[in-house]
């Protein structure tokens, strides 16, 4: 995820613009759903850093705030781990881990760690075409002493 226009504001700032832009007008419901979904990411620490301060984990977790701020019921994410160090790897899977509770949410990850982390069901794609549908546990069972 790109912040480069936004580089000088505030993280804060940021998500609150993004909010408004998406249709959040209240500004009260906003400011409290902005501070709300900056702790469910972790950046609620760093709420009055600019952007350009952020590392690059915390760039992408913006970027994960951005699209969780008006609460969507689906979340669409592609290879959202590249890149990360293992610490903002297990804090992103622990947050999708989390999010996947009630909402749906479409990974895209040629990680196979990440894959099935914490998911109830899973689809593999190839070439377009659903391979496998079902629990990760039953992929696992399939797969075993053929990988």
């Amino acid at each position: 995820q790109e912040f480069g226009a936004w580089r000088h504001h505030r993280t804060e700032e940021v998500l609150d613009t993004l909010a408004q832009l998406s249709g959040m007008s209240d500004r009260k419901e906003r400011r409290r759903r902005v501070a709300e979904t900056l702790e469910m990411v972790g950046l609620d620490g760093v709420a009055d850093r600019k952007v350009k301060k952020l590392s690059g984990g915390m760039v992408r977790r913006l970027g994960v705030a951005q699209a969780l701020v008006h609460e969507p019921q689906v979340i669409i994410v592609d290879e959202p781990t590249v890149g990360l160090d293992p610490e903002e790897r297990m804090r992103f899977r622990q947050l999708m881990n989390q999010l996947g509770r009630d909402r749906t949410i479409l990974l895209s990850t040629h990680i196979v760690a990440d894959l099935g982390a914490g998911c109830r069901e899973m689809a593999l794609l190839d070439g377009g075409r659903i391979e496998f549908q079902g629990p990760p546990s039953e992929l696992l069972q399939r797969a075993a002493g053929r990988v």
